[in-house]
Formats: structure tokens, sequence, C-alpha cells
């Protein structure tokens, strides 16, 4: 690497680096405010923005990609310094290979937190509004189950705000039907399930802060205790599904189980949800390619045509073009699941689109 290619590596990297600072505080200030409006205290909304920022920080890579390429072999172009290096023979092609370097690094690294950053923050968030609200959290995992041997509707519904590694339920919620009438109730900060092997009877679960109400004609009975046991009335006291309701929190390979568990099974709403999982499985596989096309078209900007314009006005339109790709990606998704189609088109669509245009640019370009 000569010393002009280390000098442009070095002037987008800060570009790079002023952006992702200045859009992910952005983020964390809107969130932060977002959380106190729903009655959190400040140290909580702190603690929840936080716990969002990893996730937010990975839908803005290919913004920070567009808009740290641009700042940078903008600053650049404006001391005509890409000027004299084309004059002396360096190509566009070579500089704004140089540039797409750090974004490749960039989009691995976002690759690697999304696999095991992410699902630890999300999960640990999930925990933190469950049991602060001492349900089940709108945002968060459902367990249905009909434990019933007929169709006279006995059986019980389970919900629950989050889950942890080791099978513990968080802000959980449970109904139990006989019949059609409900025969109990009851609901716990947090459920742990008996270990297979250690003795404790099939369904039997450990509770903390529990409050059970027991139904029996026009009686009712509550009790409230910190700790005691429950029944999780499922066969087997096992869970017979568990799906993560935002398929952007969880990693590839969990993603790629949840797909497994999906195929093949009857009904309509298994298979949307298959094919909501399987387009987001090709969203996220093709985002760091999406981060590579829109840093090169943000050099083709540069050097190109709308070299002459401002800074200003080349990231208004990088914003524009953004903006653009992000929703004809949410589109084609909302596509996919209406009409069934496969779930590469939601990454293969736009990307065509955008890798069009980014040749024809550079190509203007040089």
């Amino acid at each position: 690497m000569t010393r002009l290619d280390r000098y442009v590596l070095a002037s987008v990297l800060r570009g790079l680096a002023g952006v992702a600072v200045l859009l992910l505080s952005l983020a964390f200030a809107i969130e932060w405010l977002d959380q106190r409006g729903g009655r959190h205290g400040i140290g909580d909304a702190l603690v929840l923005a936080l716990l969002v920022l990893p996730r937010r920080a990975i839908d803005l890579v290919p913004f920070i990609a567009l808009f740290g390429v641009l700042l940078g072999l903008g600053a650049l172009a404006a001391t005509e310094e890409l000027t004299a290096a084309r004059a002396a023979g360096v190509s566009v092609r070579r500089l704004v290979g140089i540039a797409l370097l750090p974004v490749a690094a960039l989009g691995v690294l976002a690759g690697l937190a999304g696999e095991y950053v992410v699902p630890a923050t999300e999960g640990r968030l999930a925990v933190v509004k469950a049991e602060g609200r001492g349900n089940a959290a709108d945002d968060g995992v459902r367990w249905v189950h009909h434990a019933g041997p007929g169709d006279d509707g006995s059986g019980a519904w389970i919900a629950a705000g989050a889950v942890s590694g080791n099978g513990t339920l968080h802000g959980v919620q449970a109904f139990v039907f006989t019949g059609d009438a409900l025969s109990s109730a009851w609901r716990a900060r947090t459920v742990t399930p008996a270990a297979a092997g250690s003795g404790a009877a099939a369904g039997v679960a450990m509770a903390r802060e529990v409050e059970v109400t027991a139904i029996a004609g026009n009686h009712v009975r509550g009790a409230r205790r910190a700790a005691g046991t429950v029944m999780l009335p499922v066969p087997g006291g096992a869970f017979t599904g568990f799906l993560a309701r935002d398929a952007q929190r969880i990693g590839l390979v969990a993603l790629q189980s949840r797909i497994a568990l999906l195929e093949g099974r009857p009904g309509q709403a298994a298979r949307r949800l298959l094919a909501h999982y399987a387009s987001v499985r090709w969203q996220r596989l093709g985002q760091p390619f999406a981060a590579l096309l829109l840093a090169a078209l943000g050099g083709a900007f540069v050097f190109g045509s709308l070299r002459r314009l401002r800074v200003g006005v080349r990231m208004a339109l990088g914003l524009l073009v953004a903006v653009g790709f992000k929703y004809l990606g949410d589109l084609v998704a909302a596509l996919v699941l209406i009409h069934g189609l496969p779930g590469w088109t939601s990454a293969a669509v736009p990307l065509s689109v955008l890798a069009g245009a980014t040749v024809m640019a550079l190509r203007r370009a040089a």
C-alpha cells in the first residue's frame, strides 16, 4: 500500500468515524427520549437506550458507509488533492477501491455484532422490559398451547415477555381453562421450569413474585407470595413452540433454526411467518453488499458530475438514495409476504437496482 493509499484510507476512516458518532448519538438520544416517554426513570431509560443501541448501529451501517465515504473523499476533493491524484494517473477505480476497504471491515464487524452482540442485548432488553411491567411485554415472545384432549376449549394460554438462555421465563402470564370456563390464572416475575432428571413432577416450575387467582363457580380466591411452585400446563413440562416476534433481534444461526422448525408445518400462519423469516434472512445477508454499493455510489458522487456541487448538496442526494433504497427493500419484503414470492427477492431486487445505479455512476465518473 502506497503513501497515497494510506492517506486516502485515513481520510475515509475519519469520515466514517465522524458519521458513526453523529448518527449513533442521534439514535441514542431519540431512543432515550422514547423510553422516558414510556414512564421510565432517567437511569432505567439510559440502560434501555444503551441496550437498543447495538441493533440501531447495525441498521445504520449502510448510511454510515455512504456518508462516511462522501465526507472522506469529499474532504480530499475540496482541497484539490483528488484532482492532483487523478492528474498523476491514479484511476477512479483505485481510489474508490481504497475507500471500500474500511467499509468492508465495517460490514464484517456488523455481521459479527448481529450474530453475537445483538441477541444478547435484545434478550436482556426484553427481560428488563418484561420484569419491569410485571407481565408479558408487547414486543416479547409468545407461547400458546391448547392442552385439552378434545375440542371443548380446555387448555392453557401462556405468555412471556422474554426468555433467558437457561430457559427462565420473564414477565409470565397464564390462563387455564376447563371446558370453556376460566378456572385459574397466575402471573409471575420469573418462572424457571424444572430441569430434566431433577425429580420434580412433570410441569412443575419455580416462580418468583407470583400472584395466583383460583376460580370455582362464583368464588374467586387470590394469593400472592414471594416464591413458590406453579404448574406449566404443557405435556411433559416442555413448550411445544417458541418464536421470537421480531426476527431482527436474533442471530442468523438462530433464525435458520426457526426456519427449519417452520418448514413443512401446515397452516397459512406458519407459511406467512416462514416467508417473513426467509425474507429477513436474505436481507441481513445482503446488508454488507448494500453498504459496499452505497459507499461506491458515494465515491461516484465525488468523482462524477456532482463533484462541482457543495458537500451539503451531495449529502442530501445521498440521503435520498439511501432512504429510497431502504423503502424499496421494505416494499419488496411486503410483496414477498403478500404474494408468496421467494424470500431471496427481498434482497436481490433492491441490490440489483442499487448495483445498476452504482455501475452507471462509476462509469460516468471514470
